[in-house]
């Protein structure tokens, strides 16, 4: 498992890692409502007048519509969901046949650690090139009042560093399904099990809720969580679930 994008340039805030579908689409609308504005300002002339100058600005800063936001929305969710775009799969090709078959071998595998120590995890990510690294409970920092985020954050900064000259950048993931299965605790919301959602019978709120719970490991520094996954039970007896 691996990304398809080439390593960014570290940054000294762990929230640039992970961008927003939402973002990018807005991005590409603002880009093409430049577009547009410039063809029809290329047809008054240069100078235009300035009753048209006036109605141009206050065009721009209008607020979208809630049928255009939740247009928005829905094209973001959309493109989530479609997975990679043909451009990406060829880009991934093209990093794979650059790669020695140690390195494709590596990029399969997601490490496991012990501790809260990441020094020697990502090593073995550079030392191995693996994949990534997954974090689980034991792996958290506690504070006085639940999770040491500010040490977390630490932790997997030094794990988003590991190889820095490899072409695809190491996935960072957690195990943070919900409910029992929670690996970062407080201060963080702590959601409910899937199962919850599934009794609710809303899809508009599971979408929501998991949504909510991936910011905010994002905003922690995480690329990927290991969630929602579809396990089967047998029901009130079930000695797993």
């Amino acid at each position: 498992m691996s990304s398809v994008r080439s390593r960014p340039e570290p940054a000294s805030d762990h929230r640039r890692i992970a961008q927003p579908w939402r973002s990018r689409i807005a991005a590409c609308a603002a880009a093409g409502v430049l577009v547009l504005s410039g063809c029809s300002d290329s047809g008054s002339g240069e100078g235009g007048d300035a009753d048209g100058d006036q109605s141009n600005g206050s065009a721009g800063e209008q607020e979208p519509t809630a049928e255009e936001a939740a247009a928005e929305e829905a094209a973001a969710r959309d493109a989530a969901l479609a997975g990679p775009a043909e451009e990406h799969r060829q880009q991934a090709a093209e990093l794979v046949e650059e790669m020695s078959l140690e390195e494709q071998a590596g990029q399969v595998l997601i490490g496991e650690y012990q501790g809260t120590d990441t020094a020697e995890m990502a090593q073995r990510i550079e030392d191995l090139h693996l994949g990534g690294a997954i974090v689980m409970g034991e792996n958290v920092p506690e504070g006085e009042d639940g999770v040491d985020t500010s040490a977390l954050e630490s932790s997997l900064q030094a794990l988003a560093d590991a190889d820095p000259d490899r072409s695809v950048a190491p996935l960072i993931g957690v195990d943070q399904e919900g409910g029992l299965v929670t690996r970062v605790g407080e201060p963080l919301i702590e959601w409910p099990a899937p199962m919850a959602y599934g009794a609710a019978a809303d899809a508009d709120l599971a979408r929501q809720g998991h949504a909510a719970m991936g910011q905010q490991l994002a905003d922690l520094g995480f690329t990927a969580a290991f969630a929602p996954n579809g396990d089967v039970t047998v029901g009130a007896e079930d000695p797993t679930i």
